[in-house]
């Protein structure tokens, strides 16, 4: 029988030479079109998938904070705010972030550590994977025990970079900045290795000035 895997839709944007930040964070590439996409796929989740690095160097807030994206999040059947899954091989995190210092934030931290999970405000679960199963396909099944059917990965480049290679993405949700930013900014994945490539097919493409946005599903028959 398949693995029980939540749904995953990876979401970035990418720099017309393929780097996801801009004076290191992914903000500096963003308009007002791109940050919609990002809320409205955060109102729809269960949970979002962010690598310990990317909660430091973004400074993570609670994901859902504008009470019409709560209210619309209940009429789908879901909790208030999806909760925030975070992958750390190591159980370092940023404690001093807003995410982990507010009370109300909701946060599950998967790791293959045995070490004592930071003492923060937030509202911390903390679940063990097992040493043998170094990977995120043990993450996510631990997650889909909990509860949590879908989820959204909104980066760093090396947790992608792993689901790639462990061919774990549904779905693609792409935002294209018109700029080109050098090899001195982080590009969208790193580290991971897709044998066979990968083959996602186009469901929908659009545009907001100069910003192009598409959606990509796993072509599995291909």
């Amino acid at each position: 029988m398949p693995d029980q895997l939540p749904h995953v839709v990876a979401v970035w944007i990418a720099s017309a030479d393929g780097r996801s930040t801009l004076d290191g964070r992914s903000s500096g590439l963003s308009n007002a079109a791109d940050r919609a996409v990002f809320r409205g796929l955060r109102a729809e989740a269960d949970a979002l998938l962010v690598g310990s690095r990317t909660l430091a160097i973004e400074r993570y807030r609670r994901p859902v904070r504008d009470p019409r994206l709560r209210e619309r999040r209940v009429a789908l059947g879901l909790a208030e705010e999806p909760t925030v899954l975070v992958v750390s091989r190591e159980l370092s995190l940023p404690t001093d972030i807003p995410l982990l210092q507010d009370p109300a934030s909701r946060v599950r931290i998967l790791t293959w550590s045995d070490a004592a999970p930071p003492a923060v405000p937030a509202q911390v679960e903390v679940t063990r994977l097992p040493a043998d199963a170094r990977c995120l396909r043990a993450a996510l099944k631990a997650a889909r025990s909990a509860g949590i059917r879908s989820i959204v990965c909104e980066g760093g480049p090396t947790l992608l970079g792993l689901l790639i290679a462990e061919d774990l993405l549904d779905e693609l949700v792409v935002t294209i900045a018109p700029m080109f930013v050098g090899a001195g900014e982080q590009p969208v994945a790193t580290g991971g290795v897709a044998h066979p490539p990968r083959r996602y097919r186009l469901t929908a493409l659009d545009r907001d000035e100069d910003h192009v946005f598409a959606r990509y599903v796993r072509a599995r028959d291909l």
